[in-house]
């Protein structure tokens, strides 16, 4: 279960920076 809460978090950090990107 950590794993994939792992994998799920990277997913979100990666759209979460796109976001911040895109609102700059």
């Amino acid at each position: 279960m950590a794993e994939e809460f792992v994998e799920w978090w990277k997913g979100f950090g990666k759209d979460l920076e796109e976001d911040i990107e895109a609102n700059s």
